[in-house]
C-alpha cells in the first residue's frame, strides 16, 4: 500500500526508501516523506 501512494507521488521516493530498507530505517523516513507529502 505505501508503495502505491508513493508511486502516485513520485518515483524517487520509492528510490529512496529501497536504498534505506537495507538499513532499517525505512519508518522513520516514510514518516517524513508522508509529513511532507500531506503539507
Amino acid at each position: 500500500m505505501t508503495i502505491v501512494l508513493l508511486i502516485g507521488n513520485s518515483s524517487i521516493y520509492i528510490i529512496l526508501i529501497l536504498s534505506m530498507t537495507e538499513t532499517g530505517a525505512v519508518k522513520p523516513v516514510y514518516i517524513n516523506l508522508v509529513l511532507h507529502n500531506t503539507l
